[in-house]
């Protein structure tokens, strides 16, 4: 009983309250007051087929602290292109919000995280805020489940950047030429339904003439009764920027190029193409060779031309690198490295020469030359070999074998050589012969020097 009577007197004093309180007068202007932003930031085309961008809420009034759900919906700033679900796609990147997300489980709201679900909706029969019935266009919508106890759900921080809601990606399941549209728009509640609401901490009067609401109920951000308002902003990302550096370009031996070079970041970058060109004796600059023939695209068959894909749209970058085989000895081959952008055109990144050696011996000396007890003897390969030495005496006579038919790869080698494997002082001749493991064809290529044992 007395617990009745109590719950009576507390009726009764709100009753009192709400009667002594001013009457509003009708004749002056509504002041609304807009207590949140929305927000799509970030957006950006990552991939040719897909669409990244953030949504944000930020709280601008002390009207409310804890943030309780929201339908957030939006479709393309253009006319023309039909939004259904058999055309594109829209998701939740995971662990990217600032808020307790839990798997996706069902559409009902949870005890102590929140749902994201994402659609892409077909066009259909709405009743929008107004009562009336419209047909709402294709659109893509963000539905946001929060917790059912405000202890649960996210203070949000006053005039800062807000919490993340998530980041998503848009993607377009059909093929195109062009990529994907870029600019969103928030649809108008004439067109479908937008819907923000924040959840109450405490039992409050939130106006006069209007409610007393209670701890943990969810109330509309927009609202009519409370002139309070939420307002809804877009925000395209900065202009990324493509940076490119052009590590190393090389002879590799076996008639091979090794290319190499990498991105610091990318930008609308579907992926590289090479063209190759033979630079004539009379031309030093390599931006005038011919580069018509290409040797390899982002979208060729093999391995090692699937690896040149770009990365699209990202603030991180890639190692790139390709070997290419050369047709012939002698030759200096140029190469145009090229990445194509999202839209088609062609940008020039790269533009090294790289010469492939007629001989495969480059040099070949001993070191100290006269010698008395051992002297070094240093040789360099162009290229792998197969390569024979020998040291002669002067009436033409083999006196020892350094190495016969042995393969060695491309680079510097040193041989220690004792005086007592001669058998008494004298001028001797070193007589280098070797040709390429791969390339039987080309003329054997030779070195000698003369080396002199003192005793």
């Amino acid at each position: 009983m007395n617990n009745k009577n109590n719950t009576m007197k507390k009726i009764a004093l709100k009753i009192i309250f709400l009667l002594l309180l001013p009457i509003p007068s009708f004749t002056q202007s509504t002041i609304i007051d807009t207590i949140a932003l929305i927000s799509a930031n970030n957006i950006l085309i990552k991939q040719m087929d897909t669409l990244q961008f953030d949504l944000y809420i930020t709280r601008t009034s002390d009207r409310w602290l804890y943030y309780a759900n929201g339908t957030f919906v939006l479709d393309f700033d253009t006319t023309g292109i039909q939004i259904d679900p058999t055309k594109f796609g829209l998701e939740y990147i995971p662990n990217t919000s600032d808020l307790p997300v839990a798997p996706p489980v069902g559409d009902t709201p949870l005890e102590d995280a929140y749902l994201i679900t994402p659609r892409v909706l077909y066009p259909q029969t709405v009743v929008i805020n107004t009562g009336d019935t419209i047909l709402a266009p294709g659109r893509f919508s963000i539905t946001v489940s929060g917790p059912l106890n405000y202890p649960l759900t996210k203070l949000v921080p006053r005039d800062s950047i807000g919490i993340k809601i998530g980041q998503f990606i848009l993607y377009r399941k059909y093929q195109d030429t062009l990529p994907i549209y870029s600019k969103l728009r928030w649809m108008a509640p004439s067109e479908y339904y937008q819907a923000c609401a924040y959840k109450l901490d405490h039992d409050s009067l939130l106006a006069p003439y209007v409610v007393y609401a209670y701890q943990n109920d969810n109330f509309e951000m927009d609202n009519n009764g409370l002139n309070t308002a939420v307002k809804y902003q877009i925000h395209r990302a900065p202009e990324p920027e493509m940076r490119i550096e052009c590590s190393s370009f090389t002879y590799a031996g076996v008639k091979k190029v090794k290319l190499v070079w990498k991105t610091l970041k990318e930008a609308y970058n579907k992926g590289f193409i090479i063209r190759r060109g033979i630079r004539p004796f009379n031309i030093k600059d390599p931006t005038k060779v011919d580069y018509s023939k290409v040797i390899a695209r982002y979208d060729g068959p093999t391995p090692q031309e699937q690896a040149l894909k770009g990365l699209g749209t990202s603030p991180f970058g890639k190692d790139y690198q390709f070997i290419d085989s050369a047709e012939y000895r002698g030759e200096t081959y140029c190469y145009l490295i090229q990445y194509e952008d999202f839209n088609g055109k062609l940008h020039d990144a790269c533009n090294p020469c790289i010469e492939i050696p007629h001989a495969v011996i480059e040099y070949t000396q001993a070191n100290p030359n006269p010698f008395s007890t051992s002297t070094k003897i240093v040789y360099r390969l162009l290229d792998k070999v197969i390569l024979t030495a020998k040291v002669y005496d002067l009436t033409g006579k083999v006196v020892k074998v350094l190495f016969e038919n042995e393969e060695r790869d491309r680079g510097e080698y040193i041989v220690e050589f004792l005086a007592d494997e001669l058998a008494s002082q004298g001028l001797y001749e070193v007589i280098f012969v070797a040709y390429p493991v791969d390339d039987p064809s080309v003329e054997i290529s030779r070195s000698a020097f003369k080396m002199q044992l003192i005793r």
